[in-house]
């Protein structure tokens, strides 16, 4: 199995809802439209609209449109290590049956519980089971269908109708993203986004979708449902 990851450093999550009553209809009426966004077990939701993109690049081919044809949610942020704790406190969760699922896990904590000043950094060094896991959970808790978002969703959310190359636009920008920065002179971390490993949820502010979803480029990499081709191994 070779699920997706997306970002520059340790695995995080980053999920999506899905209502398919709720947000499909094949004739909607604009007084019904699913709101704008949702607030679940204290994680923020932003509603993605329907609408088609191209996939791809010259840089990595090869380059198709695809259509979204459904509006789906997309968790503001990155799951935090606060809110990944809550999960295991109430399920006991330890990794599930799965032999990769026992993997070491859990970036900045102390055992069981998140390490003081981490609790609003994104949960890392989970595996597409751990993720799994915590959609689960969120699912039964929530009466909610949740899952990790497909491919061609989260590349939709970041790139929007546009294609813009990055959530903000076209251009680079270091300043909008965590994103890794590495001066090997002095072999530090950080010199210039101010970070020497994964970032708080939502230090960017200027790095967010115009939907206002952070942290889709840079700070941790993010599972999806599925691969790049739409299909698990």
């Amino acid at each position: 199995m070779s699920p997706l990851m997306r970002g520059i450093e340790q695995f995080g999550i980053c999920m999506v809802l899905a209502l398919a009553v709720s947000c499909v209809a094949k004739n909607p009426d604009p007084r019904s439209l699913p709101p704008r966004e949702l607030h679940l077990e204290g994680i923020d939701l932003i509603c993605i609209s329907p609408g088609s993109f191209i996939v791809g690049s010259e840089q990595n081919p090869p380059e198709r449109r695809i259509s979204i044809e459904h509006s789906f949610y997309l968790s503001r942020y990155e799951i935090t290590n606060t809110q990944f704790h809550r999960f295991l406190q109430e399920t006991s969760y330890d990794g599930g049956g799965n032999p990769s699922s026992r993997e070491p896990y859990l970036q900045l904590w102390n055992g069981n519980l998140p390490s003081q000043g981490s609790e609003n950094h994104p949960v890392s060094s989970v595996n597409w089971f751990h993720a799994k896991a915590f959609c689960s959970w969120l699912s039964l808790k929530t009466g909610r269908v949740v899952r990790l978002p497909t491919e061609a969703e989260w590349e939709y959310a970041s790139r929007g109708k546009e294609g813009r190359v990055y959530p903000w636009g076209n251009e680079w920008d270091p300043s909008r993203c965590n994103w890794g920065d590495y001066d090997p002179t002095s072999r530090k971390y950080g010199l210039t986004d101010g970070f020497k490993t994964h970032a708080p949820v939502g230090s960017f502010p200027g790095g967010a979708t115009p939907e206002g979803i952070f942290d889709l480029a840079g700070n941790v990499w993010e599972w999806c449902e599925d691969t790049v081709e739409g299909v698990r191994d």
